[in-house]
């Protein structure tokens, strides 16, 4: 569902890195494998608003929750009129956000 392997800080941080994957999910570029298998979840991750991503998942999708609102919030945008016009899940993940924004516990 949420690959852990991709390296979504560093696509997250570099506007030439993080312009293909959102073409790709938006119809608008070509996709990597990459992009193809995040294009293919994401509407899912949104549906099921992370119900079945494991705990290190969610902490990631939060986390990239909030660095999309601080540096990418014009794509944030974007994804969320795409995949959640009517803003029906988002409020899941607002909340998830803020749980995981405490620190994990052991």
């Amino acid at each position: 569902m949420f690959a852990d392997y991709i390296d979504y800080e560093t696509i997250l941080s570099k506007d030439y890195l993080l312009k293909p994957y959102i073409d790709c999910i938006m119809d608008k570029g070509k996709c990597t494998e990459d992009g193809k298998y995040l294009k293919k979840a994401l509407p899912f991750i949104v549906k099921t608003e992370c119900k079945y991503c494991t705990d290190k998942q969610k902490r990631k999708v939060a986390h990239l929750i909030e660095k999309f609102q601080q540096y990418q919030p014009e794509q944030l945008e974007l994804l969320k009129k795409k995949y959640d016009p009517d803003k029906y899940h988002w409020n899941a993940f607002k909340k998830l956000i803020e749980d995981y924004k405490k620190p994990a516990s052991n």
